[in-house]
Parts: C-alpha cells; sequence; structure tokens
C-alpha cells in the first residue's frame, strides 16, 4: 500500500534520506514512479535519494547498544532541504523513532508514514474500529 499526500495538490520534488537499508526506498520509489500519471520521463516527480552510509544502526541505539543516529539522520535531512527539498519521506518505520528531531530542525514537511497509514486505513474503511501493523521486535 502506498498512499501518497499531495499536500494541498501542489507539485513537490520529493527527497528520501536512506534510513534502512537499500531496499526500503527502492521499493517506495518504484511505488511514486507507478503511480505517478506520467508519459514521458520528463512528467515524473524530481526524486533524489540520500543514501548516507554514515548515519549509524538505529535499533542498536534504540536498544541501548549504539551510538545515535539521530545527528547523521538531521544532517541528512538538512543537506536535502538545502537542495531544494519540498517533503521528506522516511521508508522505515524504526526511523520514526526519530521522527520529532528531524522534523524539529527542517522547515519542510516530513511524511510521517505510520500517521499517514493511520490516515488511509480510517478513510478508506471508516466502520473499522481497530487495526493492528505487523513488525518484528525492532518496530514495536
Amino acid at each position: 500500500m502506498c498512499y501518497i499526500h499531495n499536500f494541498g495538490g501542489e507539485n513537490y520534488e520529493i527527497r528520501y534520506i536512506r534510513w534502512n537499508g537499500s531496499h526500503g526506498y527502492i521499493r517506495l520509489f518504484k511505488k511514486v514512479i507507478d503511480l505517478t500519471h506520467a508519459t514521458k520521463d520528463q512528467e515524473h516527480i524530481h526524486v533524489l535519494i540520500d543514501n548516507n552510509t554514515e548515519i549509524p544502526d538505529r535499533t542498536n541505539f534504540i536498544l541501548n547498544h549504539g551510538e545515535d543516529p539521530g545527528r547523521e539522520m538531521i544532517r541528512s535531512a538538512i543537506k536535502l532541504e538545502m537542495m531544494g527539498a519540498d517533503v521528506l519521506a522516511m521508508p522505515c518505520n524504526t526511523a520514526h523513532y526519530f521522527y520529532g528531531d528531524i522534523d524539529a530542525f527542517t522547515d519542510i514537511p516530513v511524511i510521517h508514514m505510520i500517521d499517514e497509514t493511520a490516515k488511509y486505513v480510517l478513510d478508506k474503511m471508516p466502520e473499522k474500529k481497530k487495526f493492528s501493523s505487523l513488525s518484528n521486535y525492532r518496530h514495536i
């Protein structure tokens, strides 16, 4: 499922920060391409992916076993904003542990994947009163 939020109907450049390994942003980028109604390459959304390999392991930090990744995550967000990003997306549940810090250091919207998923479910299935999210121990 991919819920693309249009932020008031404006055309935005979407910028990704790689916080979850290579596969998460690849899957999200493919969904953006697949869901964009483009008839030629120039009609696609301008997307930049920051594959920042200096970000320490988030799970290790959360479990009190490692270095704080927050500083490097914030650095990536600021770099992307300075490059002209209109919105940031984090295709990683664990990265959202640091959402408040990233949001506080940027002046552009940071899509909260978990909140957007909840909004989508409530919009598409208003009769449902409960829903669950599956994850491994790292995301609880």
